[in-house]
């Protein structure tokens, strides 16, 4: 199992892109390989790759640690659904004529949904803040910040190139990214952070201290210690793309206007985020029975005895004004 995997990565996988490949090695050498990796192929069953599914949901790891091996139920869908890819690899090249994997009741795929609340964008804030007061690495805090302002994938901002950087037109213009050749437009916090980081590197905005001529390499161990200090233990990097999401969404932004900031090919993508303009609903609704309240309902006991306003207890003029206004929008 172990041969076929590493035959596979080097003569089945011609078309997925570099960052899909990592993650298969990942989940190769992490999950797949110290579980089966020297089993024949003839002799793993069904129930072997249902034993790993398990042990993967269950966040059992038998290899060293890293932040992309915790383990979890979306962690071991994708695994056994990488080996139901080898299997029939190896069933092309004639190497094995059953997939163990068809047939397996696997667990649901399904995506996460985490979104920071406002109250968990400030502590996070707070700790990028302190960390760049007590002397923490500045490509660090300068990458989350622009990873948060921008919705931007992590290796799209982490591996920017500064030929891809248009300042003046407020925008980056990627090369390549998950999707192919990508525009991400700066609002102008955004831009003003491109703007400050300085010119460390001709090449990379972020490159890596250790290796000349290349990207900076080590952040999610960084994001593991910053996700923490900020008590946040199961929030990825990913989940700060859906809060810029959210966020967008729940102040009234359309999904279509959210999909083309967040470089989504198609509109299905981003209407996962459609329950979150319920949001702006419920603010809307609570704005305005507040003000109603205070039309039809007793003032309150320490209230009684006081002088009535001079409009009579409905309110200023203009803050009834923008009323018809509030029920249009919503």
């Amino acid at each position: 199992m172990g041969e076929l995997c590493e035959l596979y990565m080097a003569e089945g996988t011609a078309m997925k892109k570099a960052s899909t490949l990592r993650i298969d090695r990942i989940r190769i050498d992490r999950h797949i390989k110290p579980r089966v990796g020297r089993m024949k192929l003839g002799d793993v069953s069904r129930a072997d790759i249902q034993r790993l599914m398990i042990d993967v949901g269950n966040g059992k790891i038998r290899a060293e640690a890293t932040p992309h091996t915790r383990g979890g139920k979306h962690a071991a869908a994708r695994t056994v659904g990488l080996l139901g890819g080898i299997f029939s690899f190896a069933i092309e090249r004639e190497l094995m004529t059953d997939n163990p994997v068809r047939g397996l009741k696997r667990y649901k795929d399904n995506r996460r949904e985490r979104f920071l609340s406002a109250a968990e964008m400030a502590r996070l804030g707070d700790v990028l803040a302190r960390l760049e007061q007590d002397g923490g690495d500045p490509r660090h805090v300068a990458i989350i910040r622009l990873l948060t302002l921008t919705g931007a994938r992590k290796n799209e901002i982490a591996h920017l190139r500064w030929r891809e950087v248009d300042l003046e037109g407020g925008l980056l213009r990627l090369k390549d990214s998950k999707t192919g050749p990508k525009v991400i437009r700066l609002g102008k916090a955004a831009r003003t952070l491109v703007g400050s980081l300085p010119v460390h590197d001709r090449e990379w905005v972020f490159p890596d201290r250790r290796h000349a001529g290349k990207p900076v390499a080590n952040l999610d161990w960084a994001w593991v210690n910053i996700r923490n200090q900020a008590g946040l233990p199961d929030v990825r990097i990913h989940d700060l793309r859906h809060s810029f999401a959210s966020v967008g969404v729940a102040g009234g932004e359309g999904l279509t206007l959210i999909g083309k900031l967040l470089g989504h090919q198609h509109v299905v993508t981003t209407s996962r985020y459609a329950h979150l303009s319920d949001d702006p609903l419920q603010a809307a609704a609570d704005r305005i029975s507040d003000r109603l309240a205070s039309m039809i309902l007793p003032a309150p006991a320490d209230d009684a005895g006081k002088s009535e306003s001079p409009d009579g207890g409905f309110g200023r003029p203009d803050e009834l004004a923008g009323f018809n206004m509030s029920v249009s929008t919503c």
